[in-house]
């Protein structure tokens, strides 16, 4: 022991032991025995079928649908036992949740950390015998709340409310027979579940019926954020002895074997405020809430406790409601997604119009799909091609303003079901005078800024433009330290939206392989027949012998057209070799500066723009004038049809009001020989079918991240079975060498970097993908 970490502990009074002894009690369970035996069946056929699994070849079946085994795998596992203050053993899911697909055990390396959080409570719930009502073997962990009190998972659950209502996330779950999934990894604050009446609640934990969890084979990203512990050596009659939970009990920060910064979904009092004041007015009016603010301010997390808010706790409006005291569950609430860099529902760069039906209890990437098939569901979505609507801030605002325009249409099913709507954190510059205009344009009811800091010219202009609004102002959400970045959590939800398999009962699931081992799409380009009229290109100009380069292997997004009037009037820009290479840069230098640079020109033709779309004899006039096929251009080799961009080398986005996004796709690959593209796509069997004949659809690429993540996923699923095995032989379960015969298999867009005589990234697999942008 150094003389520093002595000293430590003589200043904090702890006693000092052997590096030794410390180990062992790092390794062992928190306040927990060694596990009773059980004597439930169901353990030891799920554990058997474990086994089973693991001679089985992990791609048999059907590609796109979880293997059963799987999903039994996923729902099964072990008891620990605490002693509470009598002596009396109490059921409690372990910290230490084991599981063979979840990688729940990890070794003591990989649980080092440099700077361990401070220690501090999370909850003010804690077990005896009197809460804890289930025993050793049950399904479901079964507790007793007592008023006021809280309580804090880590993990994934479905959560039944037996007797009393509880609050989560804002939303008040009442007693009945559903069960809400919840969501609470580390890369997001801890939801705390609240019993705010004066009477006991009881409340069960379910194991969840998706498999989201075990999309951590397929991503880093996805590793280290649910519940874990430190492995252990185990019997093979032990393991059949026990069960576990994908999701551990937490009263303290101590607990957490990785000693992650995790911190709590606190409502601060400004936002219960505001939050109550919008609920209590809407037995007056309908709510429209605008919630804009800076960067990291809170604006989605207070937005999503407002959806829930308002889906469970808003005052009854209609007589018979009045008599009982409550609403009618089948009241939606609409929020509107203005945020295409870090959207709610949808993947990235997508401004979307939804119906929620059922509360949302975690973060985004845990629900990066809402279509038929599921509770909540898309009414009408507008792709802009990025994740950032500087980019073209006139697409952004009439793209914002036809999904509005279908709200009101709506509100003759749903008279009383009230809008939110989420902006993006762009605030600066000439972004000012877009969400001013937002503001004039939709008239809200409230206006709420997610910042009490300022800027004050910023705030005291949107109060001027709020007019008749109520416009308010809210403290910050606290952003605790995190290890992922804006982009990654953009990359898990891609990665989420990608791998979402068909909805059961509402409910997403996901399936854990790699996307080259999924079936794509094969769409037609050729000239008889085609599948798709062209692509179009949002943003930069490039020379179109380069489109199947710049196409394949990235993001694009599916548009439906529904009138040729989205194409508007273009000009075609001829592409021959006697442009030169200076011309083309000036008309993209061009083309950036009345985008970009000409930021203050642009906000007058943004106000042009908007009186002309109000006028309805303009839309007439525009609709007749260009209700004529686009121009379709096609590359001399690969003979891929295009929308070639105007004279000034800029290509103008399609009109929202005559098309609607459908859908991402990944383009996997493009086969001249045969004239076809083939897309993955999450996207529906109905939903595709569906498309032709009668529909016409244009695929949109632009300024998409590039999905570096997809490319990198078998890599990680063999590092991931290589980690498993050496676990498994460490146990004694598996006595099998690791093979490498396949490690040098190439992979594309990937390449292995070695630097030789340095051991630290001498292996590391990197993206070579072409990127446009730089």
């Amino acid at each position: 022991m150094n003389r520093k970490r002595k000293a430590e502990d003589v200043l904090h009074g702890r006693p000092q032991v052997s590096a030794f002894a410390a180990a062992a009690r790092a390794r062992a369970p928190w306040n927990a025995p060694p596990p009773v035996p059980s004597s439930s069946s169901e353990g030891e056929q799920s554990t058997s079928s474990d086994e089973d699994d693991d001679s089985k070849d992990g791609s048999g079946g059907e590609i796109g649908q979880e293997n059963s085994n799987e999903v039994d795998r996923e729902i099964t596992g072990p008891f620990v036992h605490v002693e509470d203050r009598t002596g009396e053993p109490l059921c409690m899911p372990a910290l230490a949740a084991h599981h063979e697909e979840y990688d729940t055990d990890l070794d003591d390396k990989e649980f080092a950390q440099p700077l361990p959080p401070p220690k501090q409570q999370l909850c003010s719930w804690q077990p005896n015998a009197r809460n804890v009502l289930s025993k050793p073997g049950d399904n479901a962990w079964v507790i007793v709340l007592e008023p006021l009190q809280t309580i804090v998972l880590i993990g994934q659950y479905d959560l039944l409310v037996r007797k009393t209502p509880v609050t989560v996330y804002g939303a008040t779950l009442r007693p009945s027979s559903t069960l809400y999934s919840v969501f609470a990894p580390s890369t997001h604050a801890l939801p705390i579940i609240l019993n705010p009446f004066p009477r006991e609640a009881e409340l069960e934990f379910w194991p969840p019926s998706h498999s989201l969890r075990l999309l951590e084979k397929l991503s880093p990203l996805y590793g280290r954020i649910w519940n874990y512990r430190i492995e252990e050596p185990e019997t093979r009659k032990a393991k059949l002895q026990r069960r576990t939970y994908p999701f551990s009990y937490l009263h303290e920060t101590s607990q957490d074997p990785l000693k992650r910064p995790l911190y709590l979904l606190e409502n601060n009092p400004s936002w219960q405020v505001e939050v109550g004041t919008i609920c209590a007015s809407a037995a007056q009016r309908t709510p429209l809430v605008m919630v804009c603010g800076p960067k990291g301010s809170g604006k989605s997390t207070f937005s999503r406790m407002l959806l829930n808010r308002l889906l469970t706790d808003r005052p009854p409006t209609k007589p018979r409601e009045v008599l009982t005291g409550f609403r009618s569950a089948q009241d939606p609430v609409f929020y509107l997604d203005l945020d295409p860099g870090q959207p709610e529902f949808s993947p990235q760069g997508q401004l979307s119009l939804l119906l929620i039906r059922e509360p949302v209890l975690g973060p985004p990437y845990t629900h990066p799909l809402a279509d038929c098939l599921t509770a909540n569901q898309t009414v009408r979505a507008h792709s802009i091609a990025s994740t950032n609507p500087k980019n073209d801030p006139i697409h952004f605002v009439t793209c914002a303003l036809d999904l509005v325009t279908r709200y009101r249409q709506m509100l003759q099913d749903f008279p009383s079901s009230p809008l939110i709507v989420n902006c993006p954190g762009w605030i600066l510059g000439s972004a000012l005078e877009v969400t001013t205009d937002l503001i004039r344009k939709l008239s809200p009811t409230n206006v709420v800024y997610t910042s009490q800091s300022g800027p004050a010219d910023i705030v005291r202009t949107l109060a001027q433009a709020a007019g008749q609004s109520v416009f308010n102002t809210v403290s910050s959400q606290m952003s605790a330290v995190t290890v992922h970045t804006s982009a990654q959590l953009r990359d898990m939800q891609t990665l989420s939206y990608f791998h979402t398999d068909t909805a059961i009962n509402g409910k997403l699931r996901w399936n854990a392989k790699p996307l080259t081992s999924a079936i794509p799409w094969k769409v037609s380009y050729g000239e008889d027949n085609p599948g798709i009229i062209g692509v179009m290109s949002y943003g930069e100009y490039f020379h179109s012998e380069f489109l199947s380069t710049v196409l394949n292997g990235t993001l694009v997004a599916v548009v439906v057209i529904e009138s040729n009037a989205a194409f508007g009037d273009r000009s075609p820009l001829p592409e021959t070799e006697s442009i030169a290479d200076d011309e083309v840069q000036d008309d993209e230098q061009q083309s950036t500066i009345q985008l970009d640079g000409g930021g203050l020109r642009s906000l007058s033709q943004i106000q042009a723009q908007l009186s002309e779309m109000n006028s309805a004899q303009a839309v007439s006039q525009v609709a007749d004038q260009v209700d004529t096929p686009p121009t379709v251009l096609r590359t001399e080799k690969e003979n891929l049809p295009y929308i070639p961009c105007g004279s000034s080398g800029y290509t103008k986005p399609l009109d929202p009001r005559y098309s609607h996004t459908i859908g991402m796709a990944l383009v996997r690959s493009i086969d001249v020989s045969t004239q076809t593209l083939l897309l993955l796509t999450p996207m529906s069997k109905e939903t595709i079918n569906g498309l032709y004949p009668d529909c016409q659809v244009v695929l949109v690429r632009g300024r998409f991240d590039t999905p570096s993540w997809s490319y990198t996923e078998k890599l990680s699923l063999r590092q991931h079975e290589k980690m498993r095995r050496r676990r498994r032989m460490k146990r004694g379960v598996e006595d099998v060498e690791e093979s490498d015969e396949d490690e040098e298999d190439s992979i594309p867009w990937v390449s292995q970097s070695k630097t030789g005589t340095n051991p630290a990234g001498g292996q590391v697999w990197r993206s070579s993908h072409f990127n446009p942008r730089k």
